[in-house]
């Protein structure tokens, strides 16, 4: 039953002019409920039916609303900024006020900004009131108030009689005058050096700020300069007052030039170019500078810092003799031609399982590289920040083809002859294409595989005689105990379809820093899973092993997912989570792979021997969620 009806029934006695109450008008049942029958204001149903109905307070008696706002129920219904509509529709000050300050009203409205700055439509009929209430107010909700009077003369004299305001909430009313005259009214009131220039600055009057000059703040001075026409900075700069940052604001660009010239230090010029606003001028004052190859090297790497513009860019790499960014440069010509070196692939790998790769490395032109965009113009340069000299080389979306293949032996092959290294930072990430999981058995499966077996294949993704990088800790830490949690916890009961399997896997593993990221799945720009765990390479057949151990694995668990019925595959499935010997469990896994490909079982074979003794002899933990 409504509101309205379970009152009705409720008051069946409460008639007037042998009409239930609840049936008269709105504005007759707030004066009957507040002249004969105030027990009903207890009534929390009541109370919700009046709140119900609140857009109708409009024309009820301002002596009636006040009366409500003092009821401590219809208060705890109300909004703050229901209380300041109601507000809106009284007319005299007094009670405007006596309700803004009541005790359950006060700190509701005042201690929230913006209902504070709605008080502000709440339009009083004399100065006096605004005076008034802003005395009683805190300081901050006082500043929004004054603020939000558009009329800047009734803020000055309000300002004039209100009790004192913190200097620095001064000036945030100060900053919104138009009239000069009327800030400076106030300027006897301020301490603060800085708050006495802007004050000083701000009027723009010539003759008063040069008759103010010396107690101006340095950033201030300087700022009134720059302001100056040319002509007359010219003063300033022959008299040494910060001739360098004004030399850089010169609007004449002969003038800048000559300027720029007639300094002698090396350090002067750069802080000229530092201050310069446009890229191309920066670039132009660079043409004219004279160095030793050392500082023109630096210069260049300065500039490749701070300038965006492309064109400039592409100018100044050019200008770095490095073989390595000239060809850089020409592969990116629309029309270039290049015979690529023929290659063997595997004939296993799904050529519809798309990959993208990540090729971490080091280089002393790192920022040219990075400056320069592109190579072949769809492989990107990009910063790399935990790496010293750090660049990272990504791939476009690529396919396990002859074409594919051919052009990422040829990327590194490049950065091999270059002077690209990878260091023990490095990590060799690695995207795969999510498209490809079918369903949730498919990504069951091969997360099973991966987190059954991570150790080893820690071991077996990384080229044989090296150990796991120390940097994987963190940045590529084990997920293995986090998803079997989730597995024992949550994925029969929550996991309804491939999406929301693959956000459990997601949530689990905390962040993108995991062995295997699986955060990107689904997402709109990076549908992928990203196997982090291998170290950096730029050698091809590592990253070429790589790309096949993982690509197997999503193959197998794809072909686990259709044929249950392979039950000595399945049996040998089951043996990776046994809590076996990591030498039996690794032989278990290179079965399941590689089948009767005894080429690959024997590459992987060795790559984990060597690798899992090498990190035994050095003592390192073989764990590391």
């Amino acid at each position: 039953m409504e509101k309205k009806g379970i009152l009705k029934e409720t008051y069946k006695s409460y008639v007037y002019e042998n009409q239930n109450i609840f049936d008269l008008s709105f504005d007759m049942l707030i004066k009957l409920i507040f002249d004969k029958y105030q027990d009903l204001l207890n009534d929390t149903i009541l109370i919700s039916y009046l709140y119900d109905n609140i857009s109708n307070f409009i024309d009820i008696n301002d002596s009636y609303k006040i009366k409500l706002l003092s009821n401590s129920l219809f208060l705890k219904k109300c909004k703050g900024k229901d209380i300041v509509n109601i507000l809106l529709t009284i007319n005299n000050d007094e009670d405007k006020i006596k309700i803004l300050l009541n005790k359950n009203v006060y700190p509701r409205i005042f201690n929230n900004h913006f209902l504070v700055f709605d008080t502000l439509k709440i339009n009083f009929n004399n100065d006096e009131s605004y005076i008034k209430l802003l005395n009683k107010l805190p300081s901050k909700a006082k500043i929004i108030v004054l603020k939000g009077i558009e009329n800047e003369d009734l803020v000055v004299k309000i300002l004039k009689q209100v009790d004192t305001i913190k200097e620095m909430e001064l000036m945030l009313i100060l900053r919104k005058f138009n009239n000069s005259n009327n800030k400076l009214l106030f300027l006897d009131k301020l301490t603060n050096p800085q708050y006495i220039s802007e004050i000083i600055v701000s009027t723009k009057d010539k003759n008063y700020i040069q008759k103010n000059f010396d107690i101006l703040t340095s950033n201030y001075k300087l700022s009134f300069l720059k302001s100056l026409t040319d002509k007359e900075k010219i003063y300033y700069i022959e008299n040494g007052f910060y001739n360098l940052e004004l030399i850089a604001s010169l609007n004449s660009i002969d003038l800048l030039f000559r300027y720029f010239i007639s300094l002698k230090s090396y350090d002067e010029q750069k802080v000229v170019i530092e201050n310069v606003k446009s890229e191309e001028i920066k670039y132009e004052l660079f043409k004219l500078m004279h160095l030793s190859y050392d500082k023109y090297m630096e210069m260049i790497f300065y500039l490749l810092k701070i300038i965006n513009n492309k064109n400039i860019r592409l100018e100044l790499t050019s200008l770095l003799n490095d073989k390595g960014i000239k060809k850089a440069i020409a592969s990116n010509e629309k029309n270039i031609k290049e015979d690529l070196t023929e290659i063997e692939i595997n004939p296993h790998v799904d050529p519809n399982i798309t990959f993208g790769v990540e090729l971490e490395c080091s280089h002393k032109l790192n920022t040219s590289y990075i400056a320069l965009g592109t190579l072949y113009n769809n492989w990107h340069f990009k910063e790399e920040g935990t790496v010293y000299n750090g660049v990272e080389i990504t791939s476009p979306i690529l396919n396990y083809t002859n074409e594919d293949m051919k052009r990422l032996k040829c990327i590194c092959d490049f950065l091999n002859e270059n002077g690209f290294k990878t260091t023990k930072d490095c990590g060799g990430h690695i995207h795969f294409g999510f498209d490809y999981i079918e369903s949730i058995t498919h990504l069951q499966l091969l997360y099973y595989i991966y987190v059954n077996t991570e150790e080893i294949l820690s071991y077996m993704f990384n080229k044989e005689g090296t150990i796991l990088r120390e940097g994987a800790i963190a940045n590529a830490p084990f997920i293995n105990e986090n998803i079997l949690n989730l597995y024992g916890k949550y994925i029969q009961t929550y996991a309804n379809n491939l999406k929301s399997f693959a956000t459990l896997l997601g949530n689990a593993q905390k962040d993108r820093y995991a062995s295997l990221n699986i955060k990107n799945a689904f997402s709109l720009d990076k549908n992928t899973i990203e196997l982090r765990i291998p170290n950096g390479t730029l050698e091809f057949n590592e990253l070429n092993l790589n790309i096949i151990l993982f690509t197997r694995i999503m193959q197998k668990s794809k072909y686990f997912s259709h044929n249950t019925d392979d039950k000595k595959l399945l049996k040998e499935l089951l043996f990776l989570s046994k809590d076996i010997p990591i030498e039996d469990k690794k032989n278990y896994l290179l079965d399941i792979l590689f089948d009767e490909d005894y080429e690959l079982k024997n590459i992987f074979y060795d790559r984990f021997e060597t690798n899992y003794h090498l990190t035994k002899e050095k003592g390192l933990s073989k764990t590391r969620n």
